[in-house]
């Protein structure tokens, strides 16, 4: 029998299988052949612990639906020495990436039910099987029930593992420099494994360092568990019954807490032996080697599974590259760029399995000071915070990464080609590579720009695709102020591993002055580019580039903006609810024709008043209420915990002194207290909300000069000069309640319906699944975070309730947090994972962390979902936010 094919795969574990999936996915042609029967290949129990890159890859391509609905996540795993329990929290330290366990014989069998369904060949129990001519015309023979049979293909694709035939095809001088290189470890030691059929009793993997060695605790499924113990390679099982098995086991995890492991009957025992094994290159002409026919790692890191699915990902992208476009320059690549990444998982394995095995008696290492140093080195890995981020950062979060990096979607075309791509209403100006840094990959930079004809606008895109190491998610970046964007705006999501757009949304620059055209008139074009349409055309573009480019579309589409940009987040989910399945909204500039007006209402009190009030006389103020209020929840940390419940009056601060300034008046406590307030009519009636007490007056009631007069916001002052007035020479000085009441109608009457973005209907955003984290900071000085609180209840009114709004859209207020950040309190840190997470993993956030770092000193503190409160439980240090629960104000 002969076949013909465009890739010949040898091996059908979970590398070949997961290969020949990939390239039927990119319109390839392969054949797999096995030497073992289907039931035995099915049957083998590996470790099955999938980070979080993998499953990303499974999912995407389609085969990781029961993965999904059977794999069991684990945020994080324990490490236990000296009879304690250590959480090492892989949420918290690295953005929300996580383990899930699923045995590897079930992924085999979904890659096998996949395989069958494309009707591709997949031939089991073959013998003799032998590859050759893999440097010009690539072959495959082998022997199937008796017949010899021969596969022509244009690739072979060794994945038989270290005991395969491929590795071995490769002579002595086929490989330049002139020989295959094989680097071996042995390490002295092993594991005895077991599988038992006892119920999990931990969530979560338990790895241990006992002073009679080491100890894994696994899990397999609901009712299955795995566990290994350190052993001696020459180990004689059968001195090894399930009683001693048992009493090893419970002696080496003892835990102080009383947790131990539920007994079992003992399905299946065996000793694996511990090594690292790397061939290089992984190339030899047309014969690729993937798996563990070119790299071996320790079990103790449980990299094996994962660096095999990063091979084949990015094999099939260099192979997909070749078939499509004749490029050979990512198969050229493929030994060094998977080599890169092997080696970062042997160091990972090595420190691993050096720091939680006890060295064999009469080894180099066996002495009791080495145990010591292992034990110092735990300790000091799980016995401050600071000291974990440090040193798992290093050696765990990259790791974690590496499988996503890895098996990122390559380019299928050159960054520069894409100056060729057309789309409606588009010019794509310039298409280059940025060269790699020391903190970001290389990139594609694309500036594109929009225009609506006949009216001849011009939105300015910036794109920015990573050329290797991409996430396979899109990120839009918002703006601040009058700002859309700039094309600075994609270099940080880039660094991630997204790709990024963002827009100066039709005007360069952050002045209001676009409003007007060339004759004094409002250019309501710009004013809508600037709104709502640059955001959406650049998304549009963002979307088709990323096709063009790598080939398929983002899995996920995320906004990220803060004030402006959380506004225009927003305005995405309210007018175009398809456009992302994500979006974090931190202080956002919604009810932008209320907000601008508000802004200049320090102003008008102090001109009316005819009394501009000290900056020291505002900060004295701020102080006092802080002083009067910070305790009310139980700890004194200079900040209002729940602003609404502090009710400090500045009239008691009259005739008291504000130093330089003098003694505060009557008539200072007035214009004080109305800012706090916040706008009314002349008959006192509600217009919008106040400065909250504990905030920064610097940011919209600022005085200075001499005499002392107000001094509005500069955004603020534009909006009033450019929209509200349509002259740039207005004059505020000249305002005075009266009219103040007539610009407040004139703002929300005229612009509302293109720029508030207030609208509470999101039914077409939560229909497609999308997902909102709003963010506000209590002590926000420029946008209040009442006016974000009112659209939230307005949003649950609309959308059925709060229970039925928090299932897509969640609020977090930032106690003593000032405009997008700053100020005494802990600031949100992770939020926008947060959302990925909800996206991507249905875990909606309860409360997102928050840290303030400073003179040496961290705080953390728990953000509660509104409008719930952090409350001190009373005990432990006020800067732990352990010590804090979320309760009812």
């Amino acid at each position: 029998m002969k076949l013909r094919t465009q890739v010949g795969i040898v091996g059908a574990g979970p590398a070949g299988l997961l290969l020949g999936h990939l390239l039927h996915v990119e319109g390839i042609d392969s054949v797999i052949v096995e030497r073992r029967s289907r039931e035995h290949v099915i049957e083998r129990v590996r470790a099955g612990v999938l980070e979080q890159g993998t499953v990303d890859l499974l999912i995407e391509v389609g085969v990781g639906e029961r993965l999904r609905r059977e794999g069991m996540r684990h945020g994080g795993i324990h490490l236990c020495f000296q009879g304690r329990r250590h959480r090492i929290d892989f949420d918290e330290l690295t953005g929300g990436r996580s383990i899930t366990v699923y045995g590897q014989n079930e992924l085999v069998k979904d890659l096998m039910v996949a395989r069958y369904a494309t009707g591709r060949p997949l031939i089991f129990e073959v013998d003799n099987v032998s590859a050759a001519d893999f440097d010009s015309a690539p072959r495959i023979a082998f022997r199937a029930d008796g017949e010899e049979c021969e596969i022509a293909c244009d690739f072979i694709a060794g994945c038989d593992g270290y005991h395969g035939v491929c590795r071995p095809s490769i002579k002595p001088g086929k490989v330049a420099p002139g020989k295959l290189r094989i680097f071996e470890k042995e390490y002295p030691f092993a594991w005895l494994g077991i599988l038992a059929a006892a119920a999990p009793s931990s969530d979560e993997l338990v790895y241990a360092l006992h002073d009679r060695g080491f100890a894994l605790y696994s899990m397999r499924s609901p009712t299955v568990t795995r566990l290994y113990l350190q052993c001696a390679p020459d180990e004689n099982l059968a001195e090894w019954s399930d009683e001693r098995i048992w009493e090893e086991l419970e002696a080496r995890l003892a835990s102080d807490d009383g947790w131990r492991p539920n007994r079992g009957a003992i399905l299946q025992k065996g000793i694996t032996g511990m090594r690292s094994f790397v061939a290089e290159p992984m190339r030899c002409g047309r014969l690729f080697l993937a798996g563990d026919a070119a790299h071996i790692v320790p079990p103790t890191g449980a990299k094996g599974l994962n660096l095999a699915a990063a091979d084949v990902r990015v094999l099939a992208g260099a192979l997909a590259a070749y078939y499509r476009e004749g490029r050979e320059n990512l198969l050229d690549g493929y030994s060094d760029r998977c080599l890169r990444r092997v080696w970062k998982a042997q160091r990972f394995s090595w420190w691993m399995t050096t720091m939680l095995h006890r060295a064999p008696a009469g080894s180099v290492t066996a002495s009791e000071f080495d145990y010591r140093r292992q034990l110092a080195e735990l300790d000091y890995l799980t016995g401050s915070r600071a000291a974990m981020m440090r040193q798992l950062t290093i050696a765990l979060l990259f790791d974690l990464a590496l499988v996503g990096l890895a098996g990122a979607q390559q380019p299928v075309r050159s960054c520069e080609s894409l100056t060729a791509v057309s789309l409606p209403n588009t010019t794509i100006e310039s298409a280059a590579t940025e060269a790699a840094s020391a903190n970001r990959p290389a990139f594609c930079r694309v500036t594109a720009v929009t225009t609506h004809h006949p009216a001849g606008d011009q939105i300015k895109i910036f794109i920015g695709l990573p050329l290797t190491e991409w996430n396979g998610r899109f990120q839009g970046v918002g703006g601040g102020g009058f700002m859309g964007g700039n094309a600075n705006g994609v270099v940080a999501p880039v660094a991630q591993g997204y790709a990024a757009g963002s827009t100066d949304t039709g005007h360069e620059g952050g002045s209001g002055s676009f409003a007007l055209d060339s004759t004094g008139h409002l250019n309501w074009l710009l004013i809508r580019d600037n709104a709502y349409l640059g955001i959406h055309e650049m998304t549009v573009t963002a979307q088709a580039l990323i096709k063009a480019f790598y080939g398929a579309a983002a899995r996920h589409s995320y906004f990220n903006g803060c004030s402006t940009g959380g506004r225009q987040g927003l305005s995405e989910a309210q007018r175009y609810p398809a456009d992302y399945d994500g979006i974090l909204s931190g202080a956002p500039a919604i009810n932008w024709t209320r907000l601008h007006v508000e802004q200049m209402w320090g102003t008008v009190v102090m001109l009316a008043a005819k009394n501009p009030v000290a900056q020291c006389k505002l900060a004295a103020a701020q102080a006092a209420a802080v002083a009067a209020c910070d305790a009310a929840d139980g700890v004194k940390d200079g900040v209002i915990e729940n602003p609404r419940a502090c009710t400090y009056d500045p009239r008691q601060l009259v005739g008291t002194s504000a130093g330089d300034c003098g003694d505060f008046t009557k008539a200072d406590a007035d214009v004080i207290r109305k800012i706090w307030q916040g706008p009314r009519r002349q008959d006192g009636s509600f217009l919008w909300y106040g400065l909250q007490r504990g905030g920064d007056f610097n940011g919209l009631s600022s005085t200075g000069g001499t005499p002392l007069v107000p001094r509005p916001n500069p955004i603020t002052l534009e909006w009033w000069r450019y929209f509200l007035n349509q002259n740039p020479q207005w004059d505020y000085t000249t305002l005075t309640p009266a009219s103040y009441e007539h610009y407040w109608d004139q703002s929300v009457e005229e612009f509302s319906a293109v720029l508030a973005t207030d609208n509470p209907d999101l039914t077409g955003f939560r229909d497609r699944g999308g997902k909102i984290v709003l963010w506000h900071g209590w002590s926000d000085q420029l946008i209040y975070p009442e006016g974000t609180i009112d659209y939230y209840q307005r949003v649950q009114k609309q959308m059925g309730g709060a229970d039925n709004t928090s299932k897509f859209a969640r609020l977090f207020l930032a106690p003593g947090v000032g405009h997008c950040g700053g100020g005494p309190g802990p600031a949100p840190d992770g939020q926008f994972e947060a959302v990925v997470r909800w996206v991507e993993e249905g875990k909606a956030p309860e409360t997102l962390n928050a840290v303030r770092r400073g003179n040496g000193v961290m705080r953390t503190r728990p953000l509660c979902q509104f409008p719930m409160v952090a409350k001190y439980k009373g005990t432990g240090s006020t800067d732990d936010a352990a010590n804090f629960m979320c309760a009812a104000q």
